[in-house]
This record gives C-alpha cells, sequence and structure tokens, in this order.
C-alpha cells in the first residue's frame, strides 16, 4: 500500500482530486483554462465554509467523460489517502504544503469504493 500524507496551512488547492483515467483518448477530452486569480476569487466561499466546518472545504469545477477537476481549501492537516484507480494532481495556489508518499497506511478505513 502507498501512504500519502499532506500537511496543509491555509492552502488552496485547485484541481485537487484531478481524476486521471488511463484509457482517455485525447479528442474526448474536453479542457477549461482557469487563472490563478479566477480560482482565488472562487475559493472565498471554499475558506469561510471551512472556517465554520472542519478546515476543509471543496466543490467540483467540472466533469469531464474520464475525469474532473476540483477546487479545495484546507486550513488543517489531510490524512493518509490510496486511490486504486485514479490519480490526484495538486496545484498550490496560496499558502504551502507538504506532501508525503510512500509506507503503509495504518487503520486504513475505505470512504468511498475504489
Amino acid at each position: 500500500m502507498k501512504r500519502t500524507m499532506f500537511k496543509l496551512t491555509k492552502t488552496i488547492v485547485p484541481a485537487a482530486c484531478l481524476l486521471l483515467c488511463m484509457g482517455a483518448s485525447p479528442q474526448a477530452v474536453k479542457s477549461d483554462h482557469w487563472s490563478p486569480a479566477q480560482l482565488l476569487d472562487r475559493a472565498q466561499h471554499l475558506r469561510q465554509l471551512a472556517e465554520q466546518g472542519n478546515g476543509s472545504a471543496s466543490e467540483t469545477l467540472e466533469k469531464y467523460p474520464d475525469h474532473y477537476t476540483m477546487l479545495a481549501f484546507r486550513n488543517r492537516n489531510g490524512g493518509a489517502e490510496l486511490h486504486q484507480n485514479f490519480a490526484d494532481v495538486f496545484y498550490i495556489l496560496d499558502g504551502r504544503a507538504t506532501l508525503m508518499t510512500g509506507g503503509e497506511v495504518v487503520d486504513s478505513k475505505t470512504g468511498t469504493p475504489g
């Protein structure tokens, strides 16, 4: 098993879960462009939701045939994650993050299948 742990401090993560499927054909993939300023502006309400809740909030930006993009705000550390059927790609727009990979997930729990 592969362990991934995030240490985040007031971080805005666009495309937090850019979920990639290996069989996607280039002709079928739609793409959009979001500037950092647009994403930071859009993330303001996520910041408020995170402060009112558990320190994390996200929204789906767009769904595509074989993946989707999300915008997330986190002001707390994340736990270990292991994905069987997709990969996460992170772009940090504001704040800082530490990404740790490798090892084993201790006391793992399935959030959603796959």
